[in-house]
């Protein structure tokens, strides 16, 4: 079996975005699309745009359907989609609204507007509670979570991701995060790395973007599940009966469970990962996790027809 995974974000855009959308004619409508949802293109944006939640996630979403739609287009009559049929499907963080498009509980045009939205709503929040976050390399989430219940660090830098085995991210108060990392080193971290976001996301911290997220989801149009989903929060299969509304305003604000959630994929019977997105971070991370799977990057045209030959056998 197979699983197509979703990148998040602090994946960075590349040209990939461009070549992908001009040769490709479902890359090209789906990114027509965007940019009339979003009142901008967002694969031509800056450096500096790229460093903004609010430009970010919408780009990073748009590139990530972009080579979905590429790989459906070209692997079109090669069994794909018997394939996708029987797929199991994930994202890391951002990445899951990305399969919320891709296997049709969300329209494309409602899902560019609601992550625009919750992007708007994360960059406030971080801007009202200026925050970031850490990779903490090396140090045992018993450790860790001992550092995290010091006075200092007490609800104000909490777990956010357990990227891997030996990684996890944490995030809070810009104020104390700094301290916080170097206390982690002290510690028995191997290294301790800030990571290109510029808000304390997955905490508490993110609980008033939350509350607007909820409010617009809850007059979205989300569609049955129909596929077979894992969730961030617990790692566990998404039931059929989900409220999509309260789970998008508790996953906002809850750790990411990464290794729990690909070690449930791969228990579910999955042999070969699919990342779709910028980067090959999920790649790297799953590798690490369960290093007896099949993993590609599917981030450029060239990877995207290597993938569509390797599905079709």
């Amino acid at each position: 079996m197979i699983s197509i995974v979703f990148s998040g974000q602090g994946s960075q855009i590349s040209d990939a975005g461009e070549s992908i959308v001009l040769q490709n004619e479902a890359a090209g409508q789906l990114h027509a699309q965007a940019c009339r949802e979003l009142g901008y293109d967002p694969l031509s944006l800056s450096s500096e745009h790229m460093k903004q939640t609010q430009f970010a996630q919408p780009a990073i979403l748009t590139l990530s359907l972009a080579l979905w739609e590429t790989l459906l287009n070209i692997s079109h009559g090669k069994g794909l989609i018997e394939r996708v049929d029987q797929a199991s499907f994930a994202g890391f963080s951002l990445g899951e609204y990305t399969v919320l498009g891709a296997v049709g509980i969300l329209e494309y045009a409602e899902l560019f507007r609601l992550v625009q939205k919750r992007a708007e709503w994360m960059q406030a929040a971080a801007l009202k509670q200026p925050g970031g976050m850490a990779a903490v390399i090396g140090l045992p989430m018993d450790r860790l979570a001992s550092v995290l219940r010091e006075p200092d660090y007490l609800h104000r830098v909490f777990i956010a991701n357990h990227n891997a085995p030996d990684q996890i991210v944490i995030s809070g108060s810009s104020s104390v995060l700094p301290d916080c990392m170097e206390r982690c080193l002290a510690a028995g971290a191997r290294r301790v790395m800030r990571l290109p976001v510029n808000g304390a996301f997955h905490t508490p911290l993110m609980a008033a973007a939350a509350e607007s997220l909820f409010k617009y989801a809850a007059k979205c149009s989300f569609r049955p599940v129909r596929s077979t989903l894992f969730r961030n929060t617990d790692g566990q299969r998404v039931l059929p009966d989900i409220d999509w509304p309260g789970y998008l305003a508790e996953h906002m604000c809850s750790p990411v469970c990464w290794v729990d959630e690909i070690q449930s994929i791969k228990a579910n019977g999955v042999s070969q990962f699919y990342e779709l997105g910028p980067d090959k971070t999920l790649s790297r991370l799953i590798t690490r996790i369960v290093p007896d799977v099949q993993v590609q990057a599917v981030n450029t045209l060239a990877t995207v027809r290597e993938a569509a030959e390797n599905l079709a056998h």
